[in-house]
């Protein structure tokens, strides 16, 4: 493929006669800014008469690096294009701005485009020898139709500010349904079906030929009070996450449409799974202690078994976290030296722009390890509370504990891997413009394009698996809890009294 240099030769295939001819005018200054003049070209119809009204078809050359402007002027593209809008009895406008130097500067080369509509408006009578009728052209629906100008302030938004709006009030919604939720479960119980309910009691030893009725009961009972109290902080957790959010859209005093980088909600969806995960993990500590708390006076027998997370969870989930989030940092370690000095960061009502250094590409793949942490301490907390349910039957006692507990761990573990998901796919929408705007990319070349495609599919595959876990209820490969497809009963360890 050709080089810049010699694609700055190529003049259009497209010719009119005498196009080669048209007069201009050349070096014109419109605007000085940090000690260069930028400059701007006027080339005029051939048979253009005095007080004429001629459109003004205006050129942005665009690019990425300075030094892809250098001499933009006289780039025969450019040139020629300038020619054949002349000779179709137009006036072309070819002018330098600045570069975004990799979508870090965004907006002072739309300043740049903003001043020279601008100037050559105020000036139209004395460069164009007539008032400007419009200015239009190859501005990429950057003028608007009153005339004024918003380079700086477009984009193509996966979220805008209406849509966040939307997102943040239906997710409180949400959390109060939540809320409600746990109130039902309270007073009515758990929903569910009856057979699947038997099921998993075998299945964890809890109902057996000897089990008494009242036994049942003070497991539905603790079972119905554990969820609830589960439920309702991670409601509860859900709405304040909500109001800081709106509380910090509101405190920026600015938008997601002023944002100039492309926006997924990856940090947005993440904080909504994180605290759903913490919620369910503080809720189920809770009930737990107050359950204890209530039992404390009947107790019989002591709960002597040291209990371990990998009893309840396999220890692939935890490298599981870990692969994620050292995938993560490897990409971004990865395509940071293809592009430019500065990395934009989007989260949701503004976008933080950090350099391009180890620090700047430690950002997410820190915000993963502390999401990593903070599921971790909840997780290791839930295994280390007493035992949950302390009744007269101390084989049923053990089993209907390890049983919820199981639950509540599949719950967390599935918001720790979607969150986790959601936060490996940044590289992509942090990457993909930049590595085109700093040609890395091109048309018929795309060098490792896969590595961010698989980026782009981690949300999809920790939903998937996030799913799997939540119908396996609780089922995650632990050394009690085995998998999903093991049909055999939960193997017990002897009990200690």
């Amino acid at each position: 493929m050709r080089d810049l240099k010699q694609m700055n030769q190529m003049r259009i295939v497209y010719q009119l006669p005498g196009m080669d001819q048209v007069p201009a005018r050349k070096d014109i200054v419109y605007k000085t800014v940090e000690g260069e003049d930028l400059k701007m070209d006027i080339y005029y119809p051939l048979d253009m008469q005095p007080k004429s009204i001629h459109p003004a078809v205006i050129l942005v050359h665009g690019g990425s690096q300075p030094e892809h402007a250098e001499h933009i002027n006289e780039a025969q593209p450019f040139v020629s294009w300038s020619q054949l809008i002349a000779a179709s009895d137009l006036i072309a406008v070819m002018f330098k701005h600045r570069t975004d130097e990799g979508y870090s500067k965004l907006y002072e080369a739309g300043s740049d485009i903003d001043d020279l509509v601008h100037h050559v408006r105020s000036n139209g009578t004395s460069y164009l020898y007539q008032t400007l009728d419009t200015s239009a052209g190859f501005l990429y629906h950057l003028i608007n139709t009153d005339g004024t100008m918003s380079y700086a302030n477009r984009r193509e938004p996966l979220m805008d500010q209406n849509f966040i709006i939307v997102a943040i009030g239906l997710f409180l919604l949400l959390g109060l349904g939540i809320i409600g939720y746990s109130v039902y479960i309270r007073l009515r119980g758990l929903p569910g079906s009856p057979e699947q309910w038997r099921k998993d009691l075998i299945r964890w030893r809890v109902l057996g030929p000897n089990t008494l009725p009242q036994t049942l009961a003070d497991v539905k009972r603790c079972r119905d009070y554990l969820m609830s109290m589960a439920i309702l902080a991670s409601g509860i957790c859900l709405v304040l996450a909500m109001i800081g959010w709106a509380t910090a859209l509101v405190a920026t005093d600015t938008s997601a449409a002023n944002s100039t980088n492309q926006n997924n909600g990856a940090f947005f969806l993440a904080s909504v799974l994180l605290s759903v995960g913490i919620g369910l993990g503080i809720g189920a500590v809770f009930a737990a202690w107050r359950l204890r708390n209530a039992a404390k006076s009947g107790v019989t027998y002591a709960d002597l078994r040291q209990r371990r997370l990998s009893d309840y969870r396999s220890n692939a989930f935890r490298w599981l976290s870990v692969a994620l989030i050292a995938w993560t940092f490897g990409v971004l370690v990865f395509f940071a030296p293809h592009v430019g000095s500065t990395l934009q960061i989007d989260l949701v009502y503004t976008v933080v722009s950090v350099p391009n250094t180890v620090w700047g590409l430690s950002i997410v793949p820190g915000v993963m390890l502390a999401v990593f942490a903070l599921i971790e301490m909840v997780l290791f907390r839930i295994v280390s509370f007493s035992r949950l349910l302390v009744t007269s039957d101390i084989t049923v006692s053990q089993h209907a504990d390890d049983m919820l507990r199981a639950t509540v761990i599949g719950s967390v573990q599935y918001c720790e891997l979607v969150a986790l998901g959601q936060l490996a796919a940044l590289p992509f929408y942090m990457f993909s413009r930049l590595l085109w705007a700093s040609h890395y990319y091109q048309i018929s070349h795309l060098p490792y394009d896969g590595l961010l495609a698989v980026s782009l599919f981690m949300p999809v595959a920790m939903q998937l698996l996030g799913l799997g876990i939540i119908l396996g209820r609780g089922r995650l490969g632990g050394k009690l809890s085995g998998w999903p497809w093991q049909t055999k009963q939960v193997k017990q360890p002897r009990i200690e009294q």
